[in-house]
């Protein structure tokens, strides 16, 4: 004869408890997960977006003549220079294509001091409180953007403080010769830069929020179905009971 061994209600999943917490504890990992899938998420838009800003300046940096930039020399002399003027349209012209960017400029080292490097060209008119003139020094050069000037370098940073505001850069050497002549540099506003991150935050966090509190329903459903069914069993025991008593 073949019996059937009595099963732990403890480890029923008929029993309230078990499932419950089970929901529970899908609703934990649900919005756990979400927010790590979330962070992962963010630091690969952030490495494709600093990528695909650096391809920018390295795609100026081939297109912009090297052989006019050469023939700056860094000061206020080159105001009135035919190519300084051609230039400074083509830094207008960047910067309205790439309307992501805030500045478009070229840098040199500077002949004076050098572990400074001064602005040739930027994308600003003469009349905006944030125009660098031929030959005004970077008083915020770092030594990382000094090194990876000499060595050309092209790399991204950020985000950082200058006296422009708060930045995520890139920035390529442009070679004339054998030699590095400048480096074109693109800014784009930390606070625009973390913006376009948004909709990936709002989307994701909704999302495992949403999932977690399906589950915490669900947990909350199946305990009251659970008891529901147990309170029927009970009163169809209480007629039997009271039906064999009348017999």
């Amino acid at each position: 004869m073949i019996t059937v061994q009595p099963t732990n209600d403890s480890f029923s999943l008929k029993n309230p408890s078990v499932l419950t917490r089970l929901c529970y504890f899908f609703a934990v990992l649900s919005f756990i997960g979400g927010f790590l899938f979330l962070s992962h998420v963010l630091k690969k838009v952030d490495q494709v977006d600093r990528q695909d800003l650096l391809t920018q300046v390295q795609t100026i940096s081939h297109l912009i003549s090297a052989q006019d930039i050469a023939t700056l020399t860094g000061t206020e002399k080159d105001l009135d220079s035919p190519v300084y003027l051609k230039i400074k349209q083509e830094m207008y012209d960047l910067h309205d294509i790439n309307s992501n960017t805030r500045f478009v400029y070229l840098m040199r080292a500077s002949d004076t001091d050098p572990n400074k490097l001064i602005f040739l060209v930027d994308s600003e008119i003469p009349s905006s409180k944030d125009y660098s003139w031929p030959g005004q020094i970077y008083d915020n050069t770092t030594p990382l953007q000094m090194k990876n000037y000499l060595e050309g370098v092209p790399f991204t940073e950020g985000p950082y403080t200058d006296n422009w505001g708060t930045w995520i850069s890139a920035y390529a050497p442009i070679w004339y010769n054998g030699k590095i002549v400048a480096k074109v540099c693109m800014d784009v506003s930390a606070t625009k830069w973390r913006a376009e991150d948004y909709y990936f935050q709002v989307a994701i966090l909704t999302m495992s929020i949403i999932t977690s509190i399906v589950f915490i329903f669900i947990g909350i459903y199946i305990k009251r179905a659970v008891q529901c069914i147990d309170e029927v069993e009970h009163l169809q025991k209480d007629l039997e009971n009271k039906q064999s008593l009348k017999k």
